[in-house]
């Protein structure tokens, strides 16, 4: 019987390969969601990685999840910050505590997190609106990369329902201005 402590999923890295536990809990369907959002505070940096992955793969299922994610996203390890990132996009809710988070990965320091992180504000859409200053702000900023640059310009598309984002970056077209 599967139980909803941190001691169920606390594997021994000799005994067992952690990244198969996490999958027998996947393949135990949302049932397993508690388990797994205990192991995203694993010791075990893998068990945490695979947990936060597994999460986003439940979409909006996993909603109870957005705290611990969120947790996540002070992790010193950039790629468990990732994980965590992009399960909340994939998690889709809880967007008044979720897209504040999410905009301040938009200053991570590893590019691949910023661009995760506006990936997931698009995913949001008009609930990220305000996400926008920031995302503006990578627009306007020239020492950013130009694939960040991109992914926020679709970020803020999305958030304004508009298929144009001008290239100044001092407003958002609405819809019917192009």
């Amino acid at each position: 019987m599967l139980e909803n402590d941190a001691s169920a999923i606390d594997f021994p890295a000799k005994l067992m390969v952690p990244e198969s536990a996490v999958a027998a809990l996947r393949e135990i369907g949302s049932p397993a969601i508690p388990a797994l959002v205990q192991a995203v505070t694993n010791r075990h940096e893998s068990v945490r990685k695979a947990a936060a992955q597994t999460l986003g793969e439940f979409g909006t299922t996993a909603a109870q999840a957005v705290p611990a994610l969120v947790g996540c996203l002070s992790d010193t390890n950039a790629e468990m910050r990732l994980l965590a990132v992009r399960s909340l996009g994939q998690i889709g809710q809880d967007d008044t505590v979720v897209v504040p988070a999410l905009a301040n990965i938009l200053a991570d320091r590893w590019e691949l997190n910023r661009i995760a992180a506006a990936t997931a504000l698009r995913a949001f859409g008009p609930r990220a609106e305000s996400a926008a200053p920031h995302l503006l702000q990578i627009l306007t900023n020239q020492s950013e990369s130009d694939q960040v640059r991109d992914v926020a310009k679709k970020a803020l598309a999305a958030i304004s329902g508009s298929a144009d984002v001008r290239n100044d970056a001092n407003e958002i077209a609405p819809p019917n201005s192009r």
